[in-house]
């Protein structure tokens, strides 16, 4: 599955600049021995290539070690996490979210007030 194009906006090569520090310094670390690779994924157990990933880039050494299959996976479910619900869109910064249908609405309604 190829990638959508990202524009090159200010706020997007910062963070690539960002990310390219973080990684950057995860390698001094570990070929100084300031930072010690993981013997296993921390995702599954196994004892494969490992990889760092980083959840802030803001803190380029808190990085957890994970194998390929699970490094991946986590970034698909990540991507996942962003997605529209279903029949939204988005035009620039705003979020157009269809309307619910009578039936979605009296039912929010029954929830409500068998709370109450």
């Amino acid at each position: 599955m190829a990638r959508p194009f990202l524009p090159k906006t200010p706020e997007r090569l910062e963070w690539l600049s960002v990310r390219r520090k973080a990684r950057s310094q995860v390698m001094i670390a570990l070929q100084s021995g300031r930072l010690i690779r993981a013997m296993a994924c921390e995702g599954c157990g196994e004892h494969q290539k490992l990889h760092a990933h980083h959840h802030d880039y803001a803190r380029p050494l808190s990085v957890c070690w994970l194998c390929a299959s699970c490094h991946n996976q986590l970034h698909v479910d990540l991507r996942n996490a962003k997605r529209l619900p279903p029949g939204a869109r988005r035009r620039g910064r705003v979020l157009f979210i269809p309307p619910a249908t009578s039936n979605e609405i009296a039912t929010a309604f029954r929830h409500i007030r068998e709370a109450l």
